[in-house]
C-alpha cells in the first residue's frame, strides 16, 4: 500500500507515510523494524515540514515510545523531554497533544524509577485537566528508602489502598493496572 500511495502522490506526500507500517511492526514486537522506519520518517517530516510542524512532532514522540519499548528508555526521555517543551511553546499548557506528551513523559519517569518527577507531572496534569487547585492535591513525599508514602494508613494518594505500583505490573491483588498513555505511539 505504501507502494502505491507513494506511485500515485510521490514518496515525498505527508499522507504516503512510512508510519503505518512502522506502528504495524511495532504491535507486531518487531521494534527494531518500528525503530528504522521511524527514524526515517522523522529525518523526512523535519527536512519536509520543519522542526515545529505537528507531524514532526508526532514522528519524533513515536519514535521515543518506540525507544522506550525497546529499553532504551533514556534516548526516550530525551525526545519527549523535547517534544512537551516544543508543544507547550507552540500549543500551550492545556492542548491535548501537550497533556498527552506529559503523561507520556510521566510513563517514561515512573518506569526508570524518576518517582518524583513522574508524581509532579502527573499532579500538573491534574490541576490543568480537571481545575484542581494545588491545596486539593495531597502532597506525596519519599520516605525511608525511597519509599513513596502519603496520606492514609497505607501510604498510597488513593486513601490508603496500597503504595504506587509500576503500570502493567501486578499488584497485591494480581491484577494489572492500566499502561496509560505512555503505552504506544500517537496516530
Amino acid at each position: 500500500m505504501v507502494a502505491e500511495c507513494e506511485l500515485l502522490l510521490g514518496n515525498e506526500h505527508s499522507h504516503t507515510s512510512r508510519s503505518n507500517p512502522a506502528n504495524s511492526y511495532w504491535q507486531a514486537g518487531r521494534t527494531n523494524d518500528a525503530i528504522n522506519l521511524l527514524e526515517h520518517v522523522l529525518a523526512d517530516c523535519e527536512r519536509l515540514l520543519g522542526d515545529e510542524h505537528p507531524d514532526t512532532l508526532r514522528a519524533r514522540s513515536n519514535l521515543a515510545a518506540s525507544y522506550q519499548q525497546a529499553g532504551r528508555t533514556n534516548d526516550a526521555i530525551k525526545i519527549k523531554e523535547h517534544v512537551l517543551t516544543d508543544r507547550e511553546r507552540l500549543l500551550g499548557n492545556e492542548h491535548p497533544d501537550t497533556l498527552t506528551s506529559r503523561a507520556n513523559l510521566t510513563a517514561c519517569y515512573w518506569q526508570v524509577g524518576r518517582v518524583v518527577s513522574a508524581l509532579r507531572l502527573g499532579v500538573r496534569i491534574l490541576r490543568i485537566r480537571f481545575g484542581v487547585p494545588a491545596e486539593g492535591l495531597p502532597a506525596p513525599c519519599l520516605g525511608p528508602g525511597g519509599n513513596r508514602t502519603g496520606p492514609g494508613p497505607g501510604g498510597g494518594v488513593d486513601g490508603g489502598h496500597g503504595p504506587l505500583r509500576r503500570p502493567g505490573r501486578p499488584g497485591r491483588d494480581g491484577q494489572r493496572e492500566a499502561q496509560g498513555q505512555g503505552a504506544g505511539p500517537e496516530r
